[in-house]
């Protein structure tokens, strides 16, 4: 390997590696982080029942603060808050982000990945159990798939984000929906 080549592979990871880290989690000690998302169960025509498993660590104990989704949709959003953990999940298609659930932040946040959370939305999250290490939803609200506006089609990217209690950070997680489109 000549001289030039090894600069250049050095620089490279100079360069990338730390942009990689910062777009998953905040500036300082990372305290959140989502290890793996497992969809156990997909229901053939109807997204709500999509079942998601969010797994890593510091994602609190005591669970987020939740309100109803807006204007009369099912599911909760959690609220992001100085002392409660929060999540949201983006869906994106083509590069575009097509929509945002789980989450209500009064403004938006972006998280790196082409997905902003938070400010309008109208997509709620069934929140079956949350612990320090696991986060267990049952589907998502009726304001998605159907004849919803809202849609998740086979292919999608997906972007899991868990904010830490305590603004401890947050962490992000992106898959693939494999599922029925819907």
């Amino acid at each position: 390997m000549s001289k030039f080549t090894f600069l250049f592979v050095v620089l490279i990871v100079a360069v990338v590696v730390p942009s990689l880290v910062a777009s998953g989690v905040q500036a300082g000690t990372p305290s959140v982080v989502i290890t793996s998302v497992i969809i156990t169960r997909v229901v053939p025509g109807n997204t709500g029942l999509v079942f998601m498993t969010i797994n890593g660590k510091g994602f609190g104990s005591s669970g987020p603060k939740t309100v109803g989704a807006e204007f009369g949709a099912s599911g909760v959003d959690t609220l992001k808050s100085s002392s409660a953990p929060s999540l949201g999940i983006c869906d994106i298609r083509g590069g575009v982000q097509q929509w945002n659930a789980g989450g209500k932040y009064g403004s938006s946040i972006n998280v790196g990945s082409g997905c902003t959370v938070g400010g309008y939305n109208n997509i709620g999250v069934y929140l079956n159990a949350w612990t320090s290490t696991q986060v267990v939803l049952g589907g998502f609200g009726n304001a998605l798939g159907g004849a919803a506006f809202y849609h998740i089609h086979t292919g999608d990217t997906l972007v899991f984000v868990v904010f830490g209690p305590n603004n401890s950070g947050y962490s992000t997680y992106v898959t693939y929906y494999s599922g029925p489109s819907a």
